[in-house]
């Protein structure tokens, strides 16, 4: 389902979840804020404009970091340095706002990986065993 519709039961799913037992997250180089990832890509057409038409404010309520809250599920970002689809500042922005909300949170960050590192034959120890 879609963030913010409701469930047959008529309960937002937001006060659903935060009743549910949660379970952890690996995000790897994630979108977290559209409006900030555009901000950070000059030049392009942008994701606001390309998926929500143009709409900040329709964007925004898709941005992950919209919801994180003490009650969101412990994540794991990993995300390469050389990323130049997803910058690094998404995921460094992730761990700020789950670190302030009191949530269980780390980023690995790979040395010079890519967007999609880790389907990429050369990047496939690394991500398994662990290496940064």
């Amino acid at each position: 389902g879609v963030i913010g519709h409701e469930l047959q039961s008529g309960e937002p799913r937001r006060k659903r979840r935060a009743r549910g037992r949660l379970q952890p997250v690996v995000a790897m180089a994630a979108v977290v804020d559209f409006a900030a990832i555009d901000q950070a890509r000059p030049g392009t057409k942008g994701l606001v404009q390309t998926l929500f038409g143009g709409k900040a404010e329709l964007a925004s309520r898709f941005d992950p970091v919209a919801y994180v809250d003490k009650d969101s599920a412990p994540i794991l970002l990993i995300h390469g340095d050389g990323d130049k689809a997803v910058p690094l500042q998404q995921s460094q922005e992730m761990l700020e706002r789950c670190r302030k909300a009191g949530v269980p949170a780390s980023l690995i960050t790979v040395e010079g990986a890519p967007h999609g590192f880790w389907m990429q034959p050369q990047w496939a120890a690394t991500t398994s065993e662990g290496k940064r």
